[in-house]
Parts: structure tokens; C-alpha cells; sequence
């Protein structure tokens, strides 16, 4: 039903004055910690639907027999700016963060606007979101001047606003918390200027804001993992951003967490070098979600030093007895952990690399490749590079037992630089240019991984990369989007593209799954991201549009 053109004059009004607007009489049924345990089937309501990160809905309306029927229910345009959005789903509602901390509330079966959440954004400040999140009957985001806030789900109004850290030091966020027992959860970045604070998780209380815990990525001299600086006072250890959402094992209690490089990005910027571990960059740590302790830790690559980041989609997956944890980074390894004990299982390497000489298969040690470590003003030519992966979350399949991961091949330029560490310097410290990978026409793959024997089950290779978070669903698809603008479905069993369509701009953000009403929809966002632009720089040949960011939405046609 349209609103009349008075209540939509109200709503405008309203947002422009940085308030939500809409209908105050919206039902919604409140998200508890039990559903937010065991979603409601038809619901999205985090950033990969579920604590363990699958990335997967049990919907099977959709399935590998009618998906070629998929045709487009609705659309919505989104904001200008860079964009990379999870539409989170709850109560039939879609809640779609847009560039420019602005956030939308729409009906998940027509696209029609309830309300609309708009804040001030300033010179400098981050200006984009990767997801919200939903709990009781509130909706949490993260902003851009490093605030969280809290709104009321049916009406946009803010319940509670928390300033977290200062942005005039680089703090922000990128992405949005995940809820657990009534906490706010949420990972700081913007942490490359030297400040001698570092960068942290913290959890606020979802029903009055106050901040519950606080704990630092980079290791503090004097406490455990101090010593793995090289001697560096606080003030000159930078980096260790968590910028994607973490992942969470209700039966066990363990909160899992990525963290990133260590800046300045070569160890000698930072004058270092890689035998200095400089804790906790490039680990996963296991925390307890009451307190922030940190109740174990694992790091993927000590004193990491091209800006190969480890901390991205925690995907929890319980097979043969193992409770492991999966993760899969821009060094083109796929590592196997046991979430128990931080134990290294196996790891599989998936890209052509030149990066380490080996990596241990019984410990998983790696052991950097001589050539390949920066000095001072000395170019490198490293496979891959930062473009392999980022915030384009790969996707799990239970009834398969395979994990799909969106690949990139491609290499970089990489040529460390001296930096200032004064107070408020410091910064990347590298000069860097993007390269096809030699030899390799098809820089884009879907990659199935069975998670037991850790082997390629299937892979499809193309041109262009997939650029989208992907979505597997009970009824055997594995959907994913690319720079080419295309966005297919393909059967997780066998990899054929059963059903593509052609959307308006690049595929970005996640694509979601969710029911309304009986109707299953599939969502993906389009639009500039980071990952986009970097790739589309090496692929001249691939032609996209400026930006055309939004949202659209396919179901099957009416029986």
C-alpha cells in the first residue's frame, strides 16, 4: 500500500533532520538470544545469517530444478559512494546499509521505503557500512565517526548513541557488530596513524549503550605478547584492525576474531623485522564473550610484511568429531584450525604463490621466501597480492560438506618506504601496483573445498573476479556475483551455472537469502567497492559503469 504524499513529506522531513521516520505501528517480533541462536528460516538477521558464519539458508523453495525461472521481484537505489552491503532480513523487514552512514528500512517482499536513518558525515570519515545487526526489537550500527548506535527496528528512532574513539585519530568503522547474550559486539579499525592506543574489540550493552569491555589487538610491553615487538614502545606499534564481523560457538562460549596486518605494512617500515611476531596481527583470537578475555590465540603468518591479511569470514564447521574453524586470507591458504585449542589441523594453498618456501604441513609454520621480504625502497613482485581476497566472504554447504570460496589471481608491485613515526604518522609505508598473475588469462574462480579432505571438488574459472559474498542455500545453489556484472547461480554439487542474469553495475557487497510470506527471494547489492576498483585497474578489457549502487531482488515467478 503507497503512503500518502503528506506522510512521505513527514518522513522526508524527519530524516533530514538526521532523525528515523516511518510507521509506528510496524509489527516486529523481537529478536532473542535464542533465535539469534537458531534463526527463523526465513530470516538473514547477521552479517553471514548465523553465529558459525556459513553464509547458508536452509530455504529450498529455490532449487537446482526451477532456478532457471529467477526473475527480478524489485529493486531500490542506494547512495552514492563506495559501497559493500550485507541486506540483513528480520520480520520481512530488510535493513540495507547505504554509503554515508545512511540506513534504510524496506518491506523484504515489495522494496517499499518504512524508514530511513541518515547521519552527518565529515571531511575525512570513513563513509560506508558492510552490515547492521538485529537484536530484541532494535537495530545496532556502527558509524562513521566511530560511534555505535542503537535504533528502534520499527521506527528508525535512536534509542542510544555511543562515541567509542576519537575519529580525528583515523578511528572508524567499516563494518557493523554481531549480537551476542545482549552484547554489542564490534572490532575498530582505521588504526595506521601512531598514536600509541592501537586498535581494540569492544562490547556495549545492547539496552543501554555502556561499554562493558574493551580489548587491545596490539600486545602492550609488559604483558603477555609484549616481547614480540622488538623492543618497539607502544606509541610505535600500529595496525591490527578488525574490520569484518567476528563469528561466535554458543557451545562453547568462544567468541572468534580476525585481526589485521601490523602497520606500517613491511616490517622494516615499521624497523622490525620478521622475526618479530608483533602480536596479535594476522591471528584469530578465541575470546570469552563476557569478559574479552583472550582464552587462546592463533597467528597465521608472524611479522607479516606485505599487507597479506588473515582476518576475514571465521566459518565454524563441526566434521568427524573436529569442531574447526575455517579461514581463508589474501596468501591463497586455506588454514584449518581446531576452535577448541587453537590447534593447527591442515591448511590447503589454492593460488599460485611466491611468498613463503614452505609451510608446514603437520604445524603450519610458514617460512617467508627470502626474495620476497621487503627492504627500504627495494620493489618486489609478490603473488598473489591483496586483490586474491578481502570482505568477499566465502560460503558453506552442510548437506556438502564443501566450502565455496571466491578467488582472484592476481600479483603486485609492492616497494616498502621509510615512514615518520612521530606521534599521529606512521601510515601504510609502501608504494604499490596491481599485476595480472603471469600466465593466467581467467583471473576470477569458484572454488568448492571439501572440508574433510581439504581437496578441489570443483572449480570454475573465468575473466572476471567474483566480487560478491556468496550464499548457498538448501535447495543446492551456490549463488555469486562478479565484475562483470553478472550474477549466477550455480549447482553446489557439480559448478554448472544453472540461471545468470545481468545486473545494472558490478555485483558487491553479500548477496542474501531470505522467505517472506512463503516466497523465497535472493538479494544482491551492486555498486563501487574497494575490491571492485582495484580489480577492474588490471582488467581494461571489462567494462563497468561508474556506479549505479542498489539492491535487487529475484524470486520465482507465480505458479
Amino acid at each position: 500500500m503507497r503512503r500518502p504524499l503528506l506522510f512521505l513529506f513527514l518522513a522526508l522531513a524527519l530524516v533530514a533532520a538526521g532523525l528515523g521516520a516511518g510507521a509506528q505501528s510496524l509489527a516486529f517480533r523481537p529478536l532473542t538470544d535464542e533465535l539469534l541462536r537458531n534463526p527463523p528460516p526465513g530470516d538473514w538477521p547477521m552479517w553471514r545469517r548465523t553465529y558459525s558464519s556459513w553464509g547458508y539458508t536452509p530455504l529450498d523453495q529455490i532449487d537446482t530444478k526451477n532456478v532457471g525461472s529467477l526473475q527480478l521481484a524489485w529493486s531500490f537505489g542506494m547512495g552514492t559512494g563506495r559501497s559493500e552491503p550485507t541486506p540483513i532480513v528480520a520480520n520481512g523487514i530488510m535493513f540495507l546499509a547505504s554509503p554515508n552512514d545512511l540506513l534504510h528500512a524496506l518491506d523484504a517482499a515489495t522494496g517499499e521505503l518504512i524508514w530511513e536513518y541518515r547521519r552527518p558525515i565529515h571531511a575525512g570519515e570513513t563513509s560506508f557500512q558492510r552490515n547492521v545487526a538485529v537484536y530484541e526489537d532494535s537495530v545496532f550500527m556502527a558509524t562513521a565517526d566511530a560511534h555505535i548506535v542503537s535504533l528502534d527496528a520499527r521506527t528508525g528512532q535512536v534509542r542510544w548513541d555511543s562515541p567509542v574513539a576519537d575519529t580525528k585519530k583515523g578511528y572508524n568503522y567499516s563494518s557493523g557488530p554481531i549480537i551476542v547474550k545482549g552484547k554489542v559486539i564490534t572490532g575498530i579499525a582505521g588504526c595506521s596513524r601512531l598514536y600509541g592506543e592501537g586498535c581494540f574489540i569492544t562490547a556495549h550493552d545492547a539496552k543501554t549503550g555502556k561499554e562493558l569491555w574493551r580489548t587491545f589487538t596490539i600486545a602492550r610491553p609488559g604483558e603477555p605478547g609484549g616481547d614480540t615487538w622488538g623492543g618497539l614502545p607502544m606509541q610505535r606499534r600500529g595496525g591490527g584492525e578488525v574490520w569484518l564481523p567476528c563469528s561466535y560457538d554458543p557451545a562453547l562460549d568462544l567468541l572468534y576474531c580476525g585481526v589485521a596486518q601490523a602497520k606500517p605494512w613491511a616490517a622494516a617500515s615499521r624497523g622490525l623485522t620478521i622475526k618479530d611476531a608483533a602480536l596479535y596481527t594476522l591471528s584469530t583470537l578465541a575470546m570469552n564473550p563476557d569478559t574479552g578475555k583472550i582464552v587462546w590465540y592463533y597467528q597465521y603468518v608472524p611479522g607479516e610484511t606485505l599487507d597479506m591479511d588473515e582476518n576475514y569470514a571465521h566459518v565454524l564447521v563441526d566434521r568427524g568429531g573436529t569442531k574447526a574453524l575455517l579461514e581463508f586470507g589474501k596468501h591463497g591458504v586455506l588454514w584449518k584450525i581446531d576452535r577448541e585449542t587453537g590447534r593447527f589441523i591442515s591448511h590447503r594453498e589454492l593460488v599460485k604463490q611466491n611468498i613463503f618456501e614452505h609451510i608446514d604441513p603437520k604445524t603450519g609454520a610458514v617460512t617467508y621466501s627470502p626474495a620476497i621480504v621487503p627492504q627500504i625502497g627495494k620493489e618486489v613482485f609478490q603473488c598473489p597480492s591483496h586483490g586474491n581476497t578481502s570482505w568477499i566472504s566465502p560460503a558453506y554447504h552442510p548437506g556438502e560438506g564443501l566450502h565455496f570460496l571466491p578467488i582472484s589471481r592476481n600479483c603486485i608491485s609492492f616497494t616498502a618506504l621509510a615512514v615518520q613515526t612521530g606521534e599521529g604518522q606512521g601510515g601504510s609505508g609502501a608504494r604499490r601496483a596491481m599485476k595480472l598473475m603471469p600466465g593466467v588469462d581467467d583471473v576470477g574462480e569458484l572454488a568448492a573445498i571439501d572440508v574433510d579432505s581439504m581437496t578441489v571438488k570443483w572449480s570454475h574459472q573465468q575473466r572476471a573476479p567474483f566480487v560478491s559474498g556468496l550464499v548457498t542455500t538448501g535447495g543446492g545453489l551456490v549463488f555469486a556475483g562478479d565484475l562483470n556484472r553478472y550474477f549466477r547461480a550455480f549447482d553446489a554439487k557439480t559448478g554448472k551455472i544453472l540461471w545468470e542474469t545481468r545486473l545494472p553495475a558490478s555485483a558487491g557487497g553479500a548477496a542474501t537469502s531470505y522467505a517472506v510470506n512463503g516466497q523465497q527471494y535472493v538479494a544482491v547489492p551492486t555498486g563501487r567497492s574497494s575490491i571492485g576498483d582495484l580489480l577492474a585497474g588490471i582488467l581494461p578489457d571489462i567494462k563497468i559503469p561508474p556506479s549505479a549502487n542498489g539492491v535487487y531482488v529475484f524470486k520465482l515467478p507465480a505458479p
